[in-house]
């Protein structure tokens, strides 16, 4: 049985070789890159503007694992507001922003605001805090980094981190803890709620408008297998670039996204849920449940961006595998 794949057409190949006298081989696309965004903010400004019911991020949340979306009008609003929040607090260029947890709806909505307030963002891998016992790779970072925030999205998991951290005398300025789910015990948190309560003003789009293509976006840190991790500047240009490289990789086609597809079983038009790389239809899942049990959902396509969306659902490839 034909699995119902997307077919995608991918760029040509068409490379130029340069063979040296020293043994050096030099290998360049003949493709020229597409012009791309000065900045990742204004890839969320456009969706906002030509898009704003379209879902933009969906995530399981509660004990029933609904599906959680915020829409790209709704995210735009959202982010300005954090924005806000961040520029009332002095947040810029010399101020960075530290995130200890997982991918998330509020880390992605951080992520955009902090970038909106040219404060460069500083995620830092959730396994120097949950897995570390003496947490020497998280504070070597936040010592480096000097964030004046940090964020987590549960703070009783992370209390022990954040513990060995010196959040209050941190340069003799403190450093704001925000968190989302729970407050960590016995630290002075914010809540997330607080920064989104913040009215937008006419700050919000003159930090956009004074980002530009060498504004550092992001650290991103080495794995520190070799010793400590090594903080890596990613600039606006350095993202957006490789932003426009992903997109040219295959083909965009009039219809793409998000048209409707039509169901492989029985030919009707279901409403467009949740990409991932497997995907079946309603009808398919339907009688998936009929035969046998409920498929199991990766937890590694627990969160999407929905750049695209096709009748489909994420399940697991061993479940997969055992329906076939």
């Amino acid at each position: 049985m034909q699995t119902p794949f997307k077919p995608i057409d991918f760029l040509s190949r068409d490379i130029r070789v340069e063979r040296r006298g020293d043994g050096t081989i030099l290998l360049q696309s003949n493709h020229e890159l597409k012009p791309y965004e000065k900045h990742v903010p204004a890839f969320l400004a456009k969706w906002a503007r030509e898009a704003p019911d379209r879902v933009w991020l969906a995530q399981r949340r509660g004990p029933e694992r609904e599906w959680l979306k915020v829409t790209y009008g709704a995210a735009k609003r959202q982010v300005d507001a954090v924005t806000q929040a961040l520029l009332d607090r002095g947040f810029g260029p010399d101020k960075p922003v530290m995130t200890l947890s997982s991918n998330s709806i509020e880390f992605a909505l951080l992520t955009m605001a902090a970038m909106q307030a040219r404060a460069p963002l500083a995620p830092v891998s959730p396994a120097y805090s949950v897995m570390s016992q003496d947490h020497a790779k998280l504070r070597y970072v936040f010592d480096l980094v000097k964030p004046g925030m940090v964020f987590v999205q549960n703070g009783e998991i992370y209390a022990r981190a954040l513990a060995a951290l010196d959040l209050a005398n941190h340069d003799a300025g403190g450093v704001l803890l925000v968190h989302v789910d729970k407050a960590p015990p016995q630290m002075q948190s914010l809540p997330w709620s607080e920064l989104l309560a913040a009215r937008p003003t006419d700050a919000v789009a003159r930090s956009i408008e004074q980002i530009d293509a060498k504004t550092t976006g992001k650290f991103l840190f080495t794995s520190g297998s070799t010793g400590m991790p090594k903080a890596v500047i990613n600039t606006q240009e350095m993202m957006c670039a490789n932003l426009a490289m992903s997109q040219m990789a295959r083909t965009r086609k009039s219809d793409d996204p998000p048209a409707r597809r039509r169901c492989a079983i029985c030919a009707r038009s279901p409403q467009p849920t949740l990409p991932t790389c497997r995907r079946v239809t309603p009808c398919w899942r339907r009688h998936w449940r009929r035969t046998t049990r409920s498929p199991s959902v990766s937890s590694r396509t627990s969160i999407h961006s929905l750049m695209a969306a096709p009748p489909c659902r994420p399940i697991s490839m061993s479940a997969w595998k055992r329906w076939q």
